[in-house]
């Protein structure tokens, strides 16, 4: 997993690997909170370079998003490839997040949010 700030509300945290694994699930909530108490409300998850998620990570997922709203902000997908994609249809999630082609979009719909 790694970040990048976008603005000075904006994240984005780049998922990587199996994501499937309690620890890495741990990481990245600790990483979001410590976000959050430095002033980001807002989040961009990029999901290109994640390979698998099971019921666990789409959790994380779920927390994310609402601790982000809970602070005000929002969070949003990019670069979904297709199996995450078609997991996120069948448990109908897809209606939950909004996703972007790219960061550039993703930004844009953040910042004027």
């Amino acid at each position: 997993m790694s970040s990048t700030e976008v603005s000075n509300s904006i994240k984005v945290i780049k998922l990587e690997g199996n994501y499937l694994i309690e620890q890495e699930q741990v990481k990245v909530l600790q990483k979001v909170e410590g976000f959050i108490n430095d002033g980001f409300s807002k989040f961009i998850l990029d999901l290109s370079s994640l390979n698998h998620i099971n019921s666990a990570g789409l959790s994380v997922l779920i927390r994310v998003l609402t601790k982000s709203r809970t602070a005000g902000g929002d969070t949003v997908l990019i670069n979904i490839p297709k199996n995450i994609l078609q997991l996120l249809i069948i448990t109908k999630l897809n209606s939950v997040f909004t996703s972007y082609e790219d960061v550039s979009n993703a930004k844009d719909a953040l910042s004027n949010s």
